[in-house]
């Protein structure tokens, strides 16, 4: 059974046909590009449900792409010998969905999509059910996009960000734990890039706050996050 679509973007010939080579055996279907124009172009015909990027692609930087690969649909994993703490930062903050220092392990590498692509899945909802209400604001769980109370669209939720969200969601006003949702929304457990959770939080918090919503995300010093009534306004 294939468990799903997966583009390899990477410079180095040898390495992206081990990855490509390795995923296949694990029953993905994989498609490999060497720069980004060609990544570019198989976001539009593949359709990758995760994308595993290079940072390093000639004169190209594979942070330029991590944007359309979302607004594509699909979900990146960073695979760079960049290993600083603000490299991976970086990434994240704009959307990529987990990052992995070279060189990489094979075995860990298909693991980690398969986290990811199980993420996908946990989101997934039926058209009948797709609009949720939160502190007065829609929240479109096809599209993630949120909807104010005059009917204006405002920002998408990246699928970190609406996972983070829906986490939440489930038991408003109740503490989550950071290690909880950096375990569920990243994929693995909390380690020295546990700050990409924090800046998420700013991130959907801001986006909230844009669309008029009356709950608000709450640090709890030393425990997690709750999400709670914004400015005494009750929960919906």
């Amino acid at each position: 059974m294939q468990l799903g679509k997966v583009m390899v973007v990477d410079d180095s010939d040898a390495l992206r046909a081990l990855m490509v080579s390795s995923l296949i055996r694990h029953g993905i279907d994989v498609y490999s590009a060497s720069d980004l124009e060609k990544a570019r172009k198989a976001l539009e015909s593949f359709k990758p449900d995760v994308v595993v990027l290079d940072l390093e692609l000639g004169e190209d930087d594979g942070n330029d792409l991590i944007d359309e690969i979302d607004a594509a649909g699909a979900i990146c994993l960073v695979a760079s010998s960049r290993d600083k703490v603000e490299d991976r930062i970086k990434s994240l903050s704009l959307g990529a969905e987990d990052y992995m220092v070279k060189p990489i392990d094979m075995q860990e590498l298909f693991l980690r999509i398969r986290n990811l692509l199980n993420l996908r899945r946990s989101t997934t909802v039926d058209i009948k059910n797709a609009i949720a209400e939160l502190g007065g604001v829609k929240v479109d769980l096809v599209s993630r996009r949120l909807i104010g109370k005059d009917s204006k669209r405002h920002d998408d939720l990246t699928m970190s960000e609406f996972e983070l969200l829906r986490l939440l969601a489930e038991k408003p006003g109740a503490v989550q734990s950071r290690e909880m949702l950096f375990r569920r929304v990243m994929g693995r457990n909390v380690s020295d890039s546990s700050r990409a959770l924090d800046m998420l939080v700013s991130k959907v918090r801001k986006k909230l706050r844009s669309a008029g919503c009356k709950v608000d995300i709450n640090s709890v010093r030393g425990e997690g996050y709750a999400l709670r009534p914004y400015r005494g306004s009750a929960i919906r």
